[in-house]
């Protein structure tokens, strides 16, 4: 289920920075705004990212330790 939302949330924010970044092609005048709104759900995604990398490296390490406790 947490994969899912996970994937649902990644799947928004790329489509919708894509339509923006479509709309800096396809129109006139907001181009700035377009840019705005493409980096700002980038940087949404990509913080997402950043935090799983953060969050595995934390499961890993605790995996490490208990696997080395145990072994001992």
């Amino acid at each position: 289920m947490i994969t899912g939302v996970l994937y649902v949330l990644i799947g928004v924010w790329t489509r919708s920075a894509g339509q923006s970044l479509r709309s800096i092609v396809d129109t006139e005048g907001n181009d700035m705004l377009y840019l705005m709104d493409a980096i700002g759900n980038l940087g949404k995604l990509y913080l997402l990212q950043k935090w799983l990398v953060i969050l595995a490296i934390i499961v890993f390490v605790i995996a490490f330790f208990v696997g080395l406790s145990m072994t001992l």
